[in-house]
């Protein structure tokens, strides 16, 4: 029995250094050859996500989060079997390091199948081949002057929306009807910039909505699965820019700043004043929340210009949110950050706020600027 273990745990660490190099030949394989990293990004990628979707979009409810649900009662059922390991470690020592290595193993297989599936897009620089920008540097007065701009826009879609500067945002958009806006979205954007092709729609309500708010998560892009998950459970004026953003990760921009940025140009193609509201209500806190820090004062001026429907909808934002306010945010925020660093976003939680510096690029080439 001992002998069978011990002879177990030498295969599996054979099985772990063969996963351990595989990764790493990946990885070196990828950052080295250019002609890999197109292949990737216009070829593979494209390709395979297409098929993803193709075989999640006809289901009505998310597979990825019925997958996830699996996938933690199989880590449970792993710790209870290594409690039990450990407890009869005398009789058989071999049995911690098989379970042990048969852990590391399926943790790096499912890296593996990660990278090759989504990660791999982080290291493509997508915005700029796309939309001939990438995140810069800029001076307080180009903040400003985009804030101002960003001001102009809410404030404007804002009352078409509502019909008056003092009422707050009702949307009395369902779920499907914000999905099928969405992929209409990028429908009429392709006609400007092609490589925003979107087909075979797989968008989906995620199960965690709940969840999701306490950790402040307002969806996700599944890799596994190739779904984009929205929380339907955010204030609604949130809603249409979420979805324009997960779609944006569907099609290979992996970094945040880029889905923001393609969820941004995508929404304000749409015919919809809610969806040019939501995306220019969306980026316009991120670029005040920056403002804050660099000059208060041009901050303040902003906001005061903002329509008092505005304000409203602002606080009705943030009320919802620091309803789900709870003492492991901090925790949660440092472990995406991690996250986000470990696949090349060398700002980490930051990079969200790098789509200023792309919004600012692209708003000097509009014509009326």
């Amino acid at each position: 029995m001992i002998y069978q273990s011990k002879n177990k745990v030498k295969k599996k660490l054979l099985a772990t250094l063969l996963l351990i190099l595989v990764s790493l030949l990946v990885n070196v394989m990828y950052a080295q050859f250019k002609g890999l990293r197109q292949s990737y990004a216009r070829v593979w990628y494209p390709a395979f996500s297409s098929v993803q979707r193709m075989v999640t979009g006809w289901c009505p409810f998310s597979l990825g989060d019925v997958l996830y649900l699996i996938a933690g009662v199989l880590i449970l059922f792993y710790c209870i079997r290594l409690l039990k390991a450990i407890g009869a470690f005398r009789k058989d020592k071999w049995k911690i390091a098989s379970l042990l290595l048969q852990g590391i193993n399926i943790l790096i297989g499912i890296y593996l199948i990660f990278l090759i599936f989504w990660a791999l897009n982080y290291r493509n620089h997508r915005v700029e081949r796309e939309f001939s920008i990438s995140p810069a540097k800029y001076s307080t007065t180009d903040l400003v002057q985009l804030s101002q701009w960003l001001r102009t826009n809410v404030n404007q879609y804002h009352r078409l929306v509502t019909g008056s500067p003092m009422d707050s945002t009702v949307l009395q958009l369902g779920p499907d009807q914000v999905f099928k806006e969405s992929r209409q979205c990028y429908q009429l954007t392709t006609a400007d910039y092609p490589g925003l092709t979107y087909q075979f729609a797989s968008i989906k309500p995620t199960m965690f909505g709940y969840l999701m708010n306490y950790l402040g998560v307002s969806g996700y892009y599944n890799p596994f699965t190739g779904e984009a998950q929205v929380n339907t459970t955010i204030p609604e004026i949130l809603q249409p820019f979420v979805c324009c953003h997960e779609i944006a990760h569907q099609i290979g921009f992996a970094p945040e700043e880029a889905a923001n940025f393609v969820g941004y140009v995508a929404a304000m193609h749409s015919h919809d004043p809610a969806y040019r509201y939501s995306a220019n209500f969306d980026l316009m806190l991120y670029a005040l929340g920056e403002l804050r820090f660099r000059d208060s004062n041009a901050e303040k001026e902003i906001w005061t210009s903002l329509d008092t429907g505005v304000k409203k909808d602002y606080r009705t934002v943030l009320a919802f949110y620091h309803n789900f306010s709870n003492p492991i945010d901090p925790l949660i925020s440092r472990m995406y950050d991690k996250y986000l660093r470990a696949n090349h976003e060398k700002l980490g939680i930051e990079s969200y706020n790098e789509v200023i510096s792309l919004l600012i690029q692209y708003y000097r080439r509009l014509p009326a600027n």
